[in-house]
């Protein structure tokens, strides 16, 4: 609902300084949203392959988090959410540092405490190189025109 142009043109004369409107139709915003949902589930099941690689022995997981598909739905909301506070902090370049507190904070009720805590720095790190070799493509393609 909040994303209907005629909701978003209404914040964009209320809250914004920028004058006209916002020619978009619902359908493509419903489209975008569509992209946006799998793009969070797609980063949520990485989130949890990443903890998964870390070899975390049975014993260590809370007998509380239920089967594997639970613990897959409980990683993609604490991806989300660690995300989210990411990017509500002004002061901290990507949120580093705040995601990762987030993050292991709500792991803990998944995972045993190392786990907990280094399951999210792996992630930065896989997350930091992901980005630099995106990076790197970009120039190598942009350097040959």
């Amino acid at each position: 609902l909040l994303s209907h142009p005629r909701v978003f043109n209404w914040f964009l004369k209320r809250f914004s300084r920028v004058s006209g409107e916002v020619n978009v139709k619902y359908r493509d915003t419903l489209r975008i949203l569509v992209i946006y949902v799998i793009c969070w589930i797609v980063y949520g099941l990485g989130f949890y392959l990443i903890a998964t690689s870390l070899r975390i022995p049975a014993q260590l997981l809370n007998p509380k988090t239920g089967t594997h598909c639970q613990m897959v739905i409980g990683m993609m909301g604490i991806n989300s959410i660690a995300w989210a506070g990411g990017l509500l902090s002004i002061i901290t370049p990507a949120g580093l540092g705040i995601r990762e507190g987030i993050s292991g904070i709500l792991l803990a009720k998944l995972v045993e405490e190392p786990y907990s805590v280094l399951i999210p720095l792996v992630a930065r790190v896989w997350i930091t190189l992901a980005e630099v070799a995106t990076i790197g493509v970009v120039f190598v393609r942009w350097g040959r025109r």
